[in-house]
């Protein structure tokens, strides 16, 4: 049996608060949408988000630390986090973790750590990440 493409402007979850879910034939799920997304960077000594989705807020907690507060709270801390961050001029071994810092890996926020040789912390003035649940 064939099925035609589904072309609509909306597509709308019946639950409050919960993502669409995408399931095969059988009824077994194959995937969700993004959770929450977030593009921003700490410049001129000030968090810019210069776009975002379900992310209400970033607290620069210390240098090269951010805590990423959500709009609406995910159901539970079971997601996961995606992360870039831009290199610039001549760093090396540039990286960027999700880490929990006494339980703030929580429904309503994460962290991040930019890291630079070994555990040393840098502000970015690039980071994105990307939130599935």
């Amino acid at each position: 049996m064939a099925y035609g493409n589904l072309l609509t402007d909306v597509v709308q979850s019946s639950t409050t608060n919960t993502p669409p879910v995408f399931k095969d034939g059988n009824g077994t799920e194959t995937g969700q949408l993004c959770r929450a997304w977030v593009n921003f960077g700490y410049v001129s000594s000030a968090i810019s988000i210069r776009s975002s989705y379900n992310v209400s807020s970033i607290t620069r907690v210390s240098t090269g630390v951010y805590t990423v507060t959500f709009t609406n709270n995910l159901t539970d801390s079971n997601y996961s986090v995606i992360l870039t961050t831009c290199r610039e001029n001549a760093e090396s071994d540039l990286r960027a973790a999700c880490i929990d810092l006494n339980g703030s890996y929580s429904t309503s926020t994460f962290r991040i750590a930019a890291l630079v040789s070994g555990s040393t912390m840098t502000d970015r003035t690039v980071i994105t990440a990307a939130v599935f649940r």
